[in-house]
């Protein structure tokens, strides 16, 4: 049944329709209002009614698309999950990306070079860029046509090995390898790439790490000279306690000699 037009008011975020003998109010989009021409006395059949709305919910849906889109990137794959979650139809989904990429607003392949410069600057190997971008939601197929070059992956694994090496000069050298070769992983490189980073890596005892041996020399001296009185059990005890830290017989030699602790068959 058709309905007769008793009243139109423009308020500031949308507009509202009121009918003739009913209490209904239909409130619509701007974008629904210039869609149609109205005006008080029109008389609105069911599909006129049906089609403002709709106008009214898509408008809606374009809204909330470019409220995210102004938040930062946002890719198809997750625009489209989040339209789905307010439950729009394929169909109006399916409009808003043709529309949204017809005006670069979305454009994955942009933003993945973009963000691949960005991460290259930053020095992260591709294994973790591939990995943002696929939680970004950029498409496989996009990112497997990505090239990542073998020089521009090692170039950055060295710049990280220097600053790697620096941040665990404290530990001793074989536990420094493998804290530098656990980090090259976790920033993306390769496995071959990582290794011959850390093979790079010369063995030589920072002060730090000397330091660091004195400090858990005593802590452990004062521990088990508190168990145990035999001093041969007692520096066998140190002995294996840091090793396991990744201490070098050396360098423990050395500080048990400092402390006149070292006997050469403990």
């Amino acid at each position: 049944m058709d309905k007769i037009i008793k009243k139109i008011s423009i308020n500031k975020s949308n507009v509202s329709i009121y009918f003739l003998h009913s209490k209904d109010r239909l409130s619509i989009s701007f974008e629904a209002y210039s869609s149609m021409y109205l005006y008080v006395g029109k008389s609105l059949s069911s599909k006129e009614i049906n089609q403002l709305k709709k106008t009214t919910e898509l408008t809606k849906l374009i809204n909330y698309s470019l409220s995210l889109l102004k938040k930062g990137h946002i890719s198809e794959y997750r625009l489209r999950e989040k339209l789905y979650n307010k439950e729009a139809s394929k169909s109006d989904v399916d409009f808003i990306i043709k529309k949204l990429k017809g005006t670069d607003l979305i454009n994955d392949e942009m933003y993945a070079l973009d963000y691949i410069e960005y991460s290259n600057d930053k020095h992260i190997g591709k294994n973790k860029i591939i990995h943002e971008l696929s939680n970004k939601g950029i498409f496989m197929d996009k990112i497997k046509s990505i090239k990542f070059p073998y020089e521009v992956e090692l170039e950055k694994a060295k710049y990280q090995l220097a600053r790697l090496d620096k941040k665990y000069d404290i530990y001793p050298y074989e536990k420094k390898k493998a804290h530098i070769y656990s980090s090259l992983l976790s920033l993306g490189f390769d496995n071959d790439i990582a290794l011959s980073m850390i093979s790079k890596i010369e063995y030589k005892t920072s002060s730090k790490s000397l330091e660091k041996l004195h400090r858990d020399y005593i802590v452990l001296y004062r521990r088990y000279s508190s168990k145990l009185d035999n001093p041969r059990d007692i520096n066998d005890k140190i002995y294996k306690s840091l090793r396991s830290k990744g201490y070098s017989y050396k360098d423990i030699k050395r500080e048990m000699e400092n402390n006149n602790a070292y006997e050469n068959d403990f």
